[in-house]
């Protein structure tokens, strides 16, 4: 397959990005390659990292790549930077949407799930400087909710406990920023530990805008859809399960 967008990330949670990506951009052609067997990469160094995910941009862009989208907060803050400097092709990456949740919730505290690697370097560091109200924003790590989405642990009472466990005091939470794409798919286990419609925010349709932006949109029928996984066929086999019912669930 040739003139297609790649997309990447440590392992399932991207497929949340790329069902978006596909129903918001039916006909260009995607390769969705999730590294599992190295996941997760919220408790790498920043070097190994960026040395994996060069190595998939690399392998994705001899294929044939047109463009890359890093469906990982975390393989964007450490990498893309160097990604940009090494490759001349549109490279769009993930990041936690502080802004919209900031703006739309004007009261209370802003919740920020994301692995310890995202909320410690790079962009969100960043975005959280310029956007101001620090005050305002919750950081929380939750590096075992990577491990149960890649188990395929969507809800249960070790996730309600885990949730129990970091976030002691939920009084004055007014919206949660799932700050990682493996979060998308315990959204309900998340809404009903709050016990109210808490209003969650994730930045895959801005991401999806921005790459749309950026390239030659293709032309024509429906393009096609190649999942790869690191670890195994079983794998993408799950991710593939993973993606129908992502897309059953937003178009419903």
């Amino acid at each position: 397959m040739k003139d297609f967008i790649g997309v990447f990330d440590s392992g399932l949670g991207g497929i949340s990005v790329l069902a978006d990506l596909h129903r918001m951009m039916p006909q260009e052609n995607l390769i969705y390659l999730g590294d599992s067997k190295n996941a997760p990469y919220g408790e790498k160094s920043k070097d190994e990292i960026t040395q994996l995910s060069y190595k998939i941009v690399q392998d994705l862009i001899d294929e044939g790549a047109k463009a890359i989208l890093i469906a990982c907060n975390t393989a964007t803050s450490a990498a893309i930077d160097t990604l940009r400097k090494s490759f001349s092709l549109p490279i769009i990456g993930m990041e936690p949407a502080l802004k919209p949740a900031l703006e739309q919730t004007p009261e209370g505290k802003i919740l920020v799930l994301a692995t310890g690697y995202t909320l410690t370097h790079g962009l969100y560091k960043k975005r959280l400087d310029e956007l101001g109200n620090p005050d305002r924003v919750l950081s929380v790590p939750a590096p075992m909710l990577v491990r149960y989405v890649e188990q395929g642990i969507y809800q249960g009472e070790q996730i309600r406990e885990y949730l129990k466990q970091i976030i002691p005091d939920t009084t004055d939470i007014r919206a949660v920023v799932l700050g990682c794409t493996h979060f998308l798919y315990l959204a309900k286990t998340i809404e009903d530990f709050f016990g109210w419609p808490v209003p969650l925010f994730n930045a895959n349709t801005a991401v999806i805008r921005e790459l749309k932006r950026q390239i030659e949109l293709r032309q024509g029928s429906e393009g096609m859809v190649e999942i790869r996984n690191s670890h195994s066929q079983e794998m993408v086999e799950l991710s593939q399960c993973m993606m129908q019912n992502y897309l059953k669930l937003v178009t419903d």
